[in-house]
């Protein structure tokens, strides 16, 4: 079986690399040095966070669609609305608000500019959450065997994460096999009459260095997930069926001190909020915000209509509305999408009538007009083929914005 430190090296290959410094026109060095900390802060996030529901919703999610399949799409800058949506949940179930402070570390690392560290970190996201989704999903694997083979082989790349985000996170010690060199060459060089010492400390360190070496690539081990941090006397058990993406109650999102939104954890309101207060927005430029959707979770029109909502979705509507009072002046851009079902013109014309609809109840909440922007894509963007199964389709008939300079 191929260690899955050492496949997603190989996915990040020499033309993947051009792909993307092309497409953010950086120099591909830094790309690659980007990447080689990315990868491996990534996984060791993973260890640290361990099983919950938001990881394992964005793993199985990223697993069933597939969403790694088409990753030349995702290194061209031309990622799809799902693929983006997926690698900003993986982010988030990660680090939550500290998605910030890590694109800074690997900006730092790789000596380049924030907006490109973050354009790395999201194009290797969905690439990263959908290779370990689907090993879950054709092995039948669950989140926390997952995470036990990533220990098991996080002797193989914890040195390659970036000091700054290990001390942020607190992940892990990395080795540190060559403070042991200097020692041993000193030892030898100043001769005593215990010759047989620095021969002992030779061979005492080839055995460590051997058996942190195996640690690499031993084989998997068939035993219990134990978090540390968990005793299952006090606690019910994890029961990952229970956390399908579907399955989903609402938490509290403190906006200011006299409003609160009731939105879906680290759904399409706190994206927002994070994104906002961001950095990397302050100082975007209209290009660097092209690509950047974000997708509406708790907003559903009746099938086939263009202006009538399924009951509920005004909640989320209202959040957004609320959100863009706290940040006056800033101008959006919404964008409807369908299936592939119908024929084109009528779908382009369903998803700018879905568009308009979200535009205007957006207006009536006294958002002014001309700070929102539509346009109907109608199938350009669809995923899945016309005789896939509805609730499959269904992701493909969504409501997304963007923000606008």
């Amino acid at each position: 079986m191929a260690f899955i430190y050492d496949t997603l090296k190989n996915l990040v290959n020499q033309d993947m690399i051009s792909g993307i410094a092309d497409s953010i026109q950086e120099k591909e060095s830094k790309v690659s040095s980007a990447a080689t900390a990315v990868i491996p802060g990534l996984l060791g996030l993973l260890t640290k966070t361990g099983v919950t529901p938001p990881v394992h919703n964005a793993l199985m999610e990223a697993g069933k669609n597939n969403i790694s399949e088409d990753i030349n799409r995702i290194f061209s800058g031309n990622a799809s609305v799902e693929q983006q949506r997926i690698g900003d949940r993986f982010l988030q179930a990660l680090m939550g608000d500290k998605v910030t402070d890590f694109t800074s570390a690997i900006s730092t690392e790789a000596d380049i500019s924030f907006a490109n560290a973050r354009k790395i970190i999201f194009m290797l996201a969905p690439v990263v959450a959908g290779f370990l989704g689907k090993r879950m999903v054709d092995e039948n694997k669950t989140t926390a065997e997952l995470i036990d083979e990533i220990n098991n082989e996080k002797g193989c790349f914890i040195g390659f994460i970036p000091s700054t985000i290990n001390n942020i996170f607190n992940i892990s010690n990395r080795p540190k096999v060559k403070s042991y060199i200097p020692e041993v060459e000193k030892e030898m060089a100043t001769p005593t009459k215990h010759n047989w010492v620095p021969w002992l400390i030779i061979g005492l360190l080839l055995v460590g260095i051997i058996f942190w070496w195996r640690s690499c690539h031993k084989e998997e081990k068939e035993k219990e997930f134990i978090n540390p941090y968990v005793t299952t006397d006090t606690i019910p058990p994890f029961h990952e069926e229970e956390y399908l993406p579907d399955t989903k109650a609402t938490t509290e999102l403190h906006l200011s001190d006299n409003v609160t939104l009731h939105a879906y954890p680290y759904g399409i309101e706190y994206q927002m909020i994070s994104f906002l207060e961001s950095d990397f927005y302050k100082e975007a430029t209209e290009e660097d915000l092209k690509n950047n959707w974000f997708t509406f979770d708790n907003v559903e029109f009746v099938h086939g209509s263009g202006t009538e909502l399924m009951p509920g979705s005004e909640l989320q509507i209202d959040n957004i509305i609320q959100i863009l009072k706290h940040f006056p002046g800033t101008h959006i851009k919404i964008g409807g999408y369908t299936d592939r079902t119908g024929n084109d013109e009528e779908n382009k014309k369903l998803s700018l009538d879905r568009a308009s609809t979200i535009k205007n109840l957006l207006v009536k909440g006294g958002i002014p007009a001309n700070t929102i922007s539509i346009e109907g894509y109608g199938e350009e963007f669809a995923v899945y083929d016309t005789d896939a199964p509805d609730e499959e389709r269904a992701k493909d008939r969504i409501i997304a914005l963007r923000f606008m300079k």
